[in-house]
């Protein structure tokens, strides 16, 4: 984007949980569906960062209120798998992503894929099992949904070396938040399980990341959502 004086900005959209600590871009747009604009504004306010982000709570699967090939870069921690799984959403999003633009997610996931037949019994209980599990993929899957929107090219998708142990440490953090009290171990039980069965087993819970870069030529190829 440019501004009043026709300088070159460099422009970053982050949709769903709004987490930049220090935006590297001259200004961010953060878009969050659940956390309203005035949540996100106090958060980025006590960072010290407001003047640089605006904040706006809007569903990204709706007509965002930006014009095409606004931003720089568009970067989504951990809710991507949850609104973003289809080529048909990937397409839409890059809408607004500048040709040579860099597209960020990363996430929890799977490290590979099942089928309802294949799935292994420990994760058929869960209480995130509808809301979270049914929606992890495995980085080959992600790849694959980029690679079929033929609007970007794949610079990086794959689980973080340390993917699995960055659930046990979640587990840790929300054990001692709560004071490792017997109601919080009685209703995360289910967590420790999948945890401990993955170091032996697949799949297993991880997290990955994936970088893809803009195609030149593409940004007038306005995509069909369905």
């Amino acid at each position: 984007m440019a501004d009043a004086q026709g300088q070159r900005r460099n422009a970053g959209l982050e949709v769903g949980n709004a987490c930049l600590a220090e935006p590297s871009a001259d200004s961010v747009v953060a878009v969050d569906l659940w956390i309203s604009a005035t949540e996100l504004g106090d958060k980025f306010r006590a960072r010290g960062c407001h003047d640089q982000i605006v904040a706006l709570q809007l569903d990204a699967n709706r007509d965002l209120p930006f014009g095409e090939d606004w931003f720089d870069a568009i970067f989504c921690m951990q809710g991507f798998h949850s609104f973003g799984g289809s080529v048909e959403f990937v397409r839409y999003l890059l809408l607004y992503l500048r040709e040579g633009g860099r597209l960020c997610i990363a996430g929890s996931c799977f490290s590979e894929e099942f089928t309802p037949n294949t799935l292994p019994e420990v994760y058929r209980w869960a209480d995130d099992w509808d809301t979270e599990y049914s929606r992890y993929h495995s980085p080959p899957w992600w790849r694959e949904i980029f690679e079929r929107c033929e609007l970007v090219d794949v610079l990086e998708c794959s689980e973080l070396e340390d993917g699995l142990v960055m659930w046990e440490d979640e587990f840790l953090y929300r054990g001692e938040r709560a004071s490792w009290s017997g109601t919080w171990l009685a209703e995360h039980r289910w967590l420790a399980e999948h945890i401990f069965y993955g170091r032996d087993h697949h799949p297993y819970l991880t997290h990955f990341i994936a970088t893809v870069e803009k195609r030149s030529g593409t940004s007038r190829r306005r995509p069909s959502r369905g």
